[in-house]
C-alpha cells in the first residue's frame, strides 16, 4: 500500500486515540469539521467564525509544515471591504483555566497575499480574561489580552515573513510583546490598545486571573483596511496547561467510506467498459458484482455506519470484490494496469478501516464495554498488520473489529 493511502486510512485511528489519551500525557489530535474536538466550527464546513466577506475554512494544504503534521490548514481570507475576520476558537474546556497556568501558546502561520495594510499582518492570538477569575463579568475585571507578532518581531515596520513559507510563534516566549483592550490598573498595560509589554507585570497584579475563551484570528470586526485580501493559512496550534501539551493538526473531512466504495465501483465499470480480453472482463464482471452488493442500500444507515443486523455483508462481499483483484494482479497474461488495480485494492481496504475505526470511536465516546472496545482495537491492528498484502484478512479483521465495537454500546 502506497504511503498517501497509508496516511489517509489511519488518521481516523489518531483521532480515535485522541478521545482517549491520558490526561498527563501529550498528544497530537487531528481536527475536522467532521470532528471537531471542541474547537469553533460553522455550518458551513469551516473550523472558523467569519464575519463579513471574510471567509474561514479547512483546506487540504498548502502542506510542507514542520513537525510532522499533516498539509491541511485552517485558511483565512478577509477579502476586500466590507472585510471582516474569520476567527478560530479554542476548546471550552481553556474557560476558567488560570492565565498563569497557561504554559505554551504556539502556532504555524503561512502568508500567500499580504494585507493591504501592511507585510507585518498575520494571525493573531486574543485571550479574554476575568482579572479576579470569578468568571462573573463587570465592566472593569474583564480584558482581552492580544499578541500580535509583528510588535515583539519589529514593531510593525516590515515584513513579519516570507510569503509562501511556515513560520513559528510562541507567545508566551520571554519578552514576547501583548497588548490589552482594557486599562488594567497595576500593570504595564495601561492605555488601551496602545500599551505594549510582556505579560510579567499581569502575572504579578492578578495571578488569579482566568480565561475566559482563547481565539486565534486575522482581520478585523469593522472589516476594510488595514485587513483587506489577506489570505494566510494556520496549523499546528499548541497549548499547554500545566505543562501538559496539545498540538492540534487540523485537517478537511476524509471521503466517507461509502463515497470511496461508490467511486472506485465506478471507476471499475469505466474501466470494465475498454476490456476486451474474456478472462480479464470475468474477474472484472465479478468484482463489480461483489461490490455492487456491498452497496446495497439496506446494509447502510448514512455514508459512515452500516446496520447493525446485516452490515457484516458489506465486508464480506467487498473482500470477494477484492480477492478477484487481486488474482487480476498476479495474473501475469492480464492486459490491465497493475497499479491501478492495486490502487482500487488501497482504497476498498482504507475504507472498510474507516468504518472499524468510527465504530470504535463511536464506542469509546458512549462509554461502552472496556473489554469489547479492547478486543475491537485488537482485530483492528491485526487488519493493519495485514493491509500491506493480505487485504482479504484484513477486511476480515476489520470486520471483526466493527462487530465488537457494536456489541460494546
Amino acid at each position: 500500500m502506497n504511503k498517501q493511502a497509508l496516511i489517509s486510512i489511519t488518521v481516523i485511528l489518531v483521532l480515535t486515540f485522541a478521545f482517549v489519551t491520558p490526561a498527563h500525557a501529550s498528544s497530537t489530535p487531528v481536527i475536522r469539521p467532521s470532528a471537531n474536538g471542541g474547537w469553533g466550527i460553522l455550518p458551513n464546513g469551516g473550523v472558523a467564525v467569519t464575519t463579513n466577506d471574510a471567509i474561514g475554512s479547512v483546506v487540504s494544504g498548502p502542506g510542507g509544515q514542520p513537525g510532522g503534521l499533516l498539509p491541511g490548514s485552517v485558511e483565512y481570507h478577509t477579502n476586500s471591504a466590507p472585510g471582516g475576520k474569520p476567527q478560530l476558537y479554542a476548546p471550552a474546556a481553556l474557560t476558567g483555566v488560570k492565565f498563569t497556568d497557561l504554559t505554551a501558546l504556539t502556532y504555524l502561520s503561512y502568508i500567500s497575499a499580504y494585507a493591504n495594510g501592511g507585510a507585518w499582518l498575520t494571525h493573531t492570538v486574543n485571550v479574554k480574561i476575568d482579572l479576579d477569575g470569578d468568571l462573573v463579568g463587570t465592566p472593569t475585571d474583564r480584558a482581552t489580552m492580544v499578541f500580535e507578532p509583528c510588535y515583539t518581531v519589529n514593531f510593525c515596520t516590515g515584513p513579519i515573513q516570507p510569503l509562501n513559507t511556515w513560520a513559528t510563534w510562541d507567545a508566551l516566549a520571554p519578552g514576547a510583546i501583548w497588548w490589552s483592550t482594557a486599562s488594567i490598573p497595576g500593570t504595564a498595560f495601561v492605555v488601551p490598545f496602545n500599551s505594549f509589554a510582556p505579560l510579567t507585570s499581569l502575572y504579578t497584579a492578578y495571578p488569579n486571573a482566568r480565561i475566559v475563551f482563547l481565539e486565534i484570528q486575522a482581520g478585523q470586526s469593522s472589516g476594510g483596511p488595514p485587513w483587506n485580501n489577506f489570505v494566510g493559512n494556520l496549523d499546528g496550534v499548541t497549548i499547554g496547561v500545566q505543562g501538559v501539551s496539545t498540538t492540534y493538526d487540523f485537517e478537511p473531512d476524509l471521503p466517507s467510506p461509502k463515497a470511496i466504495k461508490l467511486n472506485v465501483l465506478q471507476e471499475l465499470q469505466a474501466l470494465r467498459s475498454t476490456v476486451t480480453n474474456k478472462e480479464d472482463g470475468h474477474k472484472l464482471d465479478e468484482a463489480i458484482k461483489h461490490l455492487t452488493k456491498s452497496l446495497d442500500p439496506d446494509l447502510w444507515v448514512d455514508e459512515t455506519h452500516l446496520q447493525a443486523k446485516h452490515g457484516e455483508k458489506v465486508f464480506n462481499e467487498e473482500k470477494d470484490a477484492v480477492v478477484k483483484l487481486v488474482e487480476l494482479i498476479k495474473n501475469k497474461k492480464s492486459t490491465i494496469d497493475k497499479d491501478m488495480l492495486q490502487g482500487f485494492i488501497d482504497r476498498l481496504v482504507g475504507a472498510d478501516k474507516i468504518l472499524a475505526s468510527t465504530a470504535i470511536m463511536e464506542a469509546i465516546g458512549a462509554e461502552g464495554d472496556a473489554k469489547k472496545i479492547e478486543k475491537a482495537m485488537e482485530e483492528l491492528i491485526k487488519g493493519d498488520a495485514r493491509a500491506l498484502d493480505k487485504y482479504a484478512s484484513a477486511i476480515e479483521h476489520y470486520r471483526n473489529a466493527w462487530k465488537h465495537a457494536l456489541k460494546a454500546v
